[in-house]
């Protein structure tokens, strides 16, 4: 099978990841980079003994696919150049930092028959996998994640909201089959014009109430996610991936142990046990895996098989939605 020519747009820190994922892929022929540093361009570039490209339009000349790996503010103007071009992409989270921007890249990408798969590596995590088919569906429930890092000096151009909190959005949105009825936000500044702490509560049409903190001025790196409904509980520690799920007995779900039911003396004899008794606890821990190779993995089968990717556009783009309206929210007064 003919390899999927593939070109990297940004050779930073991601862009280099993203090169070095690319070249190891059976199935993809690296064909070169482009930066506007061009010194950083050649390094990554000679690494792979690949070309360094001059320009956007001769990268675009000479791929089939390319990875956008440049800051946030750039992404759109560059995606829509490639699309424009009939370069399938794979573009890193935020997919734009603004929502309009978003669907002018769909309505580009769905024009020229195109792929755009966005960089939301969580949804590799295997704890988050795991996870999925365990959450409560339909069913209102309360979902609380908390993200949060030091200051990495990384990503400037945009707050911790795109930065950091748009992974949980995107996960949030893909497993709550309901819209968003309520904002309710809380964020401030503290390094520059962009916020770097903040907190939203969604409502949503379900019932189900999202609660999601996201800080990169914090001392300890955090990635976790509870959910909370009748009866189970979801635990999902993204980083080290770990899933715990709880769930009530038959005897709670259907009401036939009730404390209502217990006598004074009853309950001491009870009590020790009862939560290990009625609330049964599973617990996964998974290896750790290359989610950015898994990324690259999916985006080269999507294109060939003509298939939406795990992260399609459509999808990256609601997250950018519901982060543009919270942003709005941070900053109205």
């Amino acid at each position: 099978m003919q390899r999927l020519r593939v070109g990297i747009v940004g050779a930073g820190r991601l862009g280099s990841f993203h090169a070095d994922k690319a070249a190891s892929h059976a199935g993809v022929e690296l064909a070169g980079l482009y930066d506007a540093n061009a010194g950083q361009a050649k390094t990554v570039a000679d690494k792979h003994g690949v070309r360094r490209f001059d320009s956007l339009e001769s990268l675009a000349a000479e791929v089939q696919a390319a990875v956008i790996a440049v800051p946030s503010v750039l992404h759109f103007g560059l995606a829509q150049k490639l699309l424009e071009r009939k370069i399938h992409l794979l573009i890193e989270k935020p997919m734009t930092t603004a929502s309009d921007d978003a669907k002018r890249l769909l309505e580009s990408a769905e024009k020229n028959h195109l792929i755009i798969a966005v960089g939301h590596t969580e949804q590799f995590n295997p704890a988050w996998s795991t996870a999925v088919p365990l959450f409560p569906g339909s069913e209102p429930c309360y979902i609380e994640t908390r993200r949060t890092s030091g200051y990495t000096f990384r990503s400037t151009d945009i707050g911790v909201v795109l930065d950091l909190m748009i992974h949980d959005l995107d996960l949030v949105l893909s497993v709550v089959p309901a819209t968003v009825e309520k904002i309710e936000v809380f964020g401030f500044a503290t390094l520059g014009g962009f916020e770097d702490f903040a907190q939203t509560r969604l409502t949503f049409a379900n019932g189900t109430v999202a609660n999601l903190l996201a800080s990169r001025i914090e001392p300890e790196a955090v990635r976790q996610m509870k959910v909370s409904a009748k009866h189970k509980s979801l635990f999902i520690d993204f980083a080290k991936r770990t899933t715990t799920q709880i769930v009530t007995t038959p005897e709670v779900q259907n009401g036939v142990f009730s404390p209502e039911n217990m006598t004074a003396p009853q309950i001491p004899q009870v009590q020790p046990t009862f939560m290990s008794t009625h609330f049964h606890k599973q617990e996964w821990e998974h290896p750790a895996v290359d989610a950015l190779s898994l990324e690259m993995a999916d985006f080269v089968e999507a294109v060939r098989q003509n298939r939406p990717p795990q992260v399609s556009g459509h999808r990256a783009a609601k997250a950018v939605d519901l982060a543009e309206k919270i942003l709005a929210k941070i900053y109205e007064k």
